[in-house]
């Protein structure tokens, strides 16, 4: 049960199911859209075009949503000591070797922020966005980055 007991749980479950619901109206919408130009009933227009791409970043916006809750809900990931290790010569040589800007990049997929103190550095992440990258899967943009000062 997710922290906070009985109550967040059902909170979570009406999100997911929100989710799902925006998911499937968006595509339901796009699918009359690309029928209704197939049909000969409207033709491409700016206008059409406009909303055909907000149709498309809700849904995604949706999936991605639900994909993190559903990443954060999922029981976590035993992996064996040697994935982990060719994980972390991976990430290694990614960050040691080649353009600034893509190294800036892998970085920023797995860390959230670094906390400099005296005497300490703490560098934070998602739990499930590492489990991710050590599995091999794809990781979704977490959005916009922002720096506040401590």
């Amino acid at each position: 049960m997710p922290p906070g007991g009985p109550c967040r749980a059902l909170e979570g479950d009406k999100r997911v199911v929100a989710l799902q619901s925006e998911v499937s109206e968006a595509e339901e919408k796009i699918k009359r859209l690309y029928g209704m130009v197939e049909n000969g009933v409207t033709k491409v227009d700016d206008i059409l075009k406009d909303r055909l791409a907000v149709l498309k970043l809700d849904r995604d916006r949706a999936k991605t949503a639900l994909d993190r809750i559903r990443a954060h809900a999922a029981p976590p990931t035993a992996f064996d000591p040697a994935t982990v290790e060719r994980f972390g010569e991976a990430m290694r040589e990614h960050i040691t070797v080649g353009a600034t800007p893509f190294r800036k990049a892998y970085i920023r997929t797995l860390v959230d922020r670094i906390e400099v103190d005296d005497g300490v550095v703490r560098i934070v992440g998602d739990k499930a966005t590492l489990e991710q990258a050590i599995a091999g899967q794809s990781i979704a943009a977490a959005g916009v980055r922002r720096c506040v000062p401590k």
